[in-house]
């Protein structure tokens, strides 16, 4: 569910810009934008009432929360702050902002290098949402689906195939993530106004470095998916992958590089 635009506080309107917390003085210094919407079947949105609402940004925050602390040692969790703007009946821009404080007034002139460090830190984890937020409703729309470990030359991947076939490909340390009770939990809460049979699709739309129509998602919504915002577990047909068997030109390849 990260499909991101990410910009430094020059880029973004002054009012952004510096934030008060419990009396200490903090200034935002990187920000990302998600749009997501949510579809019938007709590609129409509808209405989500306002609980539902409140419920699902409560839990986009848990979500966005325990994500980073599961997998980020250089980003304090209480330095964010996820928002969510409605753009749409059922349309939102998700927010998250990145604050540091002020301690003094020349810490108003934070280094070049902290900011790229700290917007890495945000792509990544906004990058993370996204698939652990895919993967996690694919496994619920689809009980019984099969998880496969692949070898890759950037890693290991997980794909989840439904019918036999791919449908999604997760590194595969971000599998235990998704195993998380924690994180389940949050994404239970963040996928309330699905609950409404109306709901058959989620949308998110990218836009990376400019570039409109990048890392767009299509996310299905049906009973299954409803039953696991009920409280039904994750079940694919086992958490532990299959292994893939290379190829003779795979193993070849292999040996020649060796």
């Amino acid at each position: 569910m990260a499909a991101a635009r990410s910009s430094s506080d020059e880029d973004n309107a002054a009012p952004h810009a510096t934030r008060r917390n419990a009396g200490v003085a903090t200034r935002t210094i990187t920000r990302s934008s998600t749009l997501i919407t949510c579809y019938n079947s007709q590609a129409q949105q509808l209405s989500i009432p306002n609980a539902a609402l409140g419920e699902a940004f409560t839990g986009l925050q848990k979500l966005t929360h325990e994500i980073v602390r599961l997998n980020s040692e250089r980003l304090d969790p209480d330095a964010m702050e996820v928002t969510l703007m409605r753009v749409g009946p059922s349309a939102f821009d998700l927010q998250t902002n990145i604050k540091v404080a002020n301690s003094g007034f020349l810490s108003v002139l934070v280094p070049p290098r902290t900011k790229s460090a700290t917007r890495a830190v945000l792509d990544r984890a906004t990058t993370l949402f996204g698939a652990v937020g895919e993967a996690g409703m694919l496994l619920a729309a689809h009980p019984g689906c099969e998880l496969r470990f692949v070898e890759t030359s950037h890693g290991a991947n997980v794909e989840i195939l439904v019918n036999q076939l791919p449908r999604l490909i997760l590194p595969a340390p971000m599998l235990e993530t998704v195993r998380a009770s924690s994180i389940q939990e949050a994404l239970r809460m963040t996928l309330v106004p699905l609950l409404d049979p109306e709901f058959s699709y989620v949308t998110i739309r990218g836009e990376l470095q400019g570039v409109k129509g990048l890392a767009n998602q299509v996310m299905e919504s049906n009973e299954h998916l409803r039953a696991f915002v009920h409280g039904a577990q994750l079940k694919p047909k086992s958490f532990e992958p299959t292994q893939v068997i290379p190829s003779p030109a795979q193993q070849q390849w292999d040996r020649d590089r060796n």
